[in-house]
């Protein structure tokens, strides 16, 4: 399909002048459109839209404005941008997070490396320049420049070297059943010959997402009494006030980090007297 033909802006202009000037005057508006058109080498449907959106912009048909036309692109244009900006950063929390990484600014900042292996995996999705923008913008900041001599540059020694003994460790993994951690990891690589530091096996295991079977257990963040309970029951399990001031209760909500919450409520109103 042949792409549409582009008019000069004056030829547009002039056009319209004459076809609105032949449609006023009742004798020449039959076939106005069409004698414009052939004159001016125009195609009379082009002309018929022009015609039609300059008498919207004036205001004597109703319709949308060029103007509101423009800025309802404006808008949309914004929110695909913003929608593009939220998966980017969707789908960078999640990969950073499996890499041991977070993408804000106040946390050790994300490794080049990484970086790059999460652009490789969706630049065709989203490209390059808008990825690096809003990782930018975010607080991690890479340039375009970063990834591409990223991509061009010769693996250093030490990435080799990590792919090797991260090859090995995962080997030692799963030979064991998956069930040693760093300290045993890192003793059965020198017994058989892959003399490493801790550090290193410590920082391979977290990158490739491996770890041990803990016997431990858990924190115990509750411990329950043994003996029975003493308190009264002071309102005998009625907690209703027929005025202010009648009843006042106090409650205590966990929340998260192991924070506690206490609030003083008058059941009257069901209203918060104190909180801290």
């Amino acid at each position: 399909m042949a792409a549409p033909r582009k008019y000069p802006e004056e030829l547009r202009e002039r056009a319209i002048r004459m076809a609105v000037d032949l449609r006023r005057d009742p004798g020449t508006r039959s076939g106005a459109l069409k004698r414009v058109g052939d004159q001016l080498g125009i195609n009379p449907e082009t002309l018929r839209n022009w015609v039609s959106q300059a008498e919207i912009d004036e205001g004597h048909r109703p319709g949308v404005t060029t103007a509101e036309a423009q800025r309802i692109a404006e808008l949309e244009r914004e929110v695909r941008e913003l929608r593009r900006a939220n998966e980017i950063l969707r789908t960078a929390s999640a990969f950073f997070r499996r890499r041991g990484a977070r993408p804000q600014a106040e946390v050790a900042p994300v490794p080049t490396a990484v970086l790059v292996e999460y652009i490789d995996q969706h630049r065709e999705k989203f490209g390059v320049e808008p990825i690096c923008e809003v990782l930018t913008h975010a607080g991690t900041k890479i340039a375009p420049s970063t990834y591409y001599a990223a991509k061009t540059r010769a693996p250093s020694a030490r990435t080799i070297s990590d792919a090797k003994t991260t090859e090995v460790i995962e080997r030692v993994h799963t030979q064991n059943y998956g069930v040693y951690g760093i300290r045993k990891v890192h003793a059965e690589l020198n017994r058989q010959g892959h003399p490493v530091a801790r550090c290193t096996v410590q920082r391979l295991m977290k990158a490739a997402g491996l770890r041990g079977i803990s016997r431990a257990k858990g924190p115990r963040t509750t411990i329950p009494g043994t003996g029975p309970d003493t308190r009264p029951d002071l309102v005998e399990r009625a907690f209703t006030a027929t005025a202010p001031d009648e009843l006042w209760v106090a409650d205590i909500e966990r929340h998260e980090a192991l924070l506690n919450r206490v609030e003083v409520k008058d059941l009257h109103r069901r209203a918060v007297a104190a909180a801290w």
